[in-house]
């Protein structure tokens, strides 16, 4: 588990980052089902303060991550935007067990039984909001994925 803070000193900084990181987050959904979480968030109490959040299955797998075309082009893209933070701190962490996390239940938790799973978070919702069934989109397919731009 791995999380990483920012402070950008702009909003616009923020933003490009953002904007940089979203292609590389939506590949990581797509093709790498060995990343169990990969999560940005904005602090609810400084709007420039970010979280990245990642969780892999396993060492391998975040090597994978980091050895990846998209990862790459994220770094490239934020050399070239000369996007400035003024603080960046990050930490690994190793699981307890103590406590939970959803894991494989949602769509980006590399869970084998996939179709089960998307029923059990239907499920879920439907009797949270106790309003008609949810439809969940599935993945795209690597040639849906082409057409609508995404890595192969």
């Amino acid at each position: 588990m791995l999380d990483i803070h920012f402070t950008f000193k702009s909003e616009k900084d923020r933003d490009k980052f953002i904007e940089l990181w979203r292609p590389l987050a939506r590949h990581v959904l797509l093709y790498e089902p060995g990343t169990l979480s990969y999560e940005l968030a904005i602090a609810d109490s400084d709007p420039l303060r970010v979280l990245v959040f990642e969780r892999y299955r396993t060492k391998d797998d975040y090597h994978m991550h980091k050895a990846s075309k998209p990862f790459e082009e994220f770094h490239n893209g934020l050399r070239e935007s000369k996007i400035e933070w003024a603080v960046k701190e990050g930490q690994s962490y190793y699981e307890t067990g103590v406590g939970f996390m959803y894991e494989g239940l949602f769509l980006g938790g590399g869970c084998e039984h996939r179709q089960r799973c998307l029923m059990i978070m239907c499920a879920i919702i439907h009797h949270h909001h106790r309003g008609p069934p949810v439809v969940v989109p599935s993945r795209p397919s690597s040639s849906e994925s082409r057409k609508q731009g995404g890595a192969s």
